[in-house]
């Protein structure tokens, strides 16, 4: 926890030394009338502004070496701190649901490196942190239930137990075609999304369709991952949009928020097939940007009634 402080207190009060952008994201899956499942999520970011590899401080370098070398690329880096809940459908039963998801709490610090060229965008993202009581998700959403008014989640009691979880994950997009350059335009592109760690190791490919303005200096924006989204240049117009989709299909090999040691006996199971799709937009005005998206996912686990599950976010950016 002192490292995490340490690192956020830095780029707080560096602005002078690494000016870019900071992001805020609220996921909530009530926009969709469900609740249970990932059912919230908060993610804050920190991103530079791209820049010469050799520019980027030494400590944020040695990530490049996890990633294929690319010719006339600009870098850029970032850290973000990120919290996500799982529960079960159903959080007024103070009792063991051996045949739900599980209670589930995730908090995580993550240092992110991309490299970008014209047609292609890495990213990789290395992350530490816990499952757990000590993530802090229980008394997050008992306090917001609180105060919203909402029913009070009875069985934190029995989440998964404390964990320390590391996970590496690497993104690569590619584009497929752009139409002319001109005031409006649409392009298609392909991604490739890995990620390895104790906390959930999947394998991911898709589409990624978008429409709008400055397609040239925002591409490698959308990433699968969840909680991220690139920065766009300041555009010389006073405003500039875009409206995107993304379809993906993927495997995943582990799952510890429905895995890990719980104080019962679970009779859940995770899903290894995944299928998903995003839909969302953006708008940004002059050192500001706002984003919506809509995802809709394949189910978390196997015996779960319901076969697709979905949730709304809600980011905001500030550009300096």
């Amino acid at each position: 926890m002192k490292f995490l402080v340490f690192t956020l207190s830095i780029l707080i009060y560096s602005p002078q030394i690494f000016a870019s952008q900071w992001r805020l994201q609220v996921d909530n899956d009530i926009v969709l009338g469900q609740d249970g499942g990932y059912t919230s999520g908060l993610a804050i970011s920190w991103l530079s502004e791209q820049m010469q590899l050799a520019d980027t401080p030494k400590a944020a370098q040695w990530q490049s070496y996890l990633l294929f070398p690319l010719s006339g690329i600009k870098a850029q880096w970032g850290v973000s701190l990120q919290q996500g809940m799982w529960t079960p459908k159903d959080i007024a039963y103070n009792m063991p649901q051996p045949s739900d998801r599980p209670y589930a709490g995730v908090l995580t610090l993550s240092h992110h490196l991309a490299l970008y060229q014209a047609d292609t965008a890495q990213k990789s993202w290395l992350s530490l942190g816990v499952i757990g009581p000590s993530s802090g998700t229980a008394s997050l959403q008992r306090h917001v239930h609180k105060w919203t008014g909402s029913t009070p989640p009875e069985g934190w009691q029995y989440q998964i137990e404390d964990e320390f979880v590391v996970q590496y994950a690497y993104e690569v997009d590619k584009l497929i075609f752009r139409s002319p350059k001109q005031a409006f335009g649409w392009d298609w592109s392909t991604f490739v999304y890995a990620d390895v760690g104790n906390l959930r190791s999947e394998l991911m490919t898709g589409l990624t369709f978008r429409y709008g303005q400055q397609l040239d200096f925002s591409f490698g924006l959308l990433s699968h991952r969840a909680g991220h989204l690139g920065f766009v240049k300041k555009s010389k117009q006073s405003s500039c949009w875009q409206v995107y989709s993304q379809l993906h299909l993927g495997y995943r090999f582990n799952d510890l928020t429905i895995d890990g040691d719980l104080p019962y006996s679970s009779n859940v199971e995770f899903e290894s097939v995944r299928l998903g799709a995003k839909v969302g937009a953006w708008w940004q005005y002059s050192n500001w940007r706002l984003d919506v998206t809509m995802h809709l996912d394949h189910r978390d686990f196997q015996t779960d009634e319901e076969k697709w599950n979905g949730y709304g976010s809600l980011g905001i950016a500030w550009h300096y």
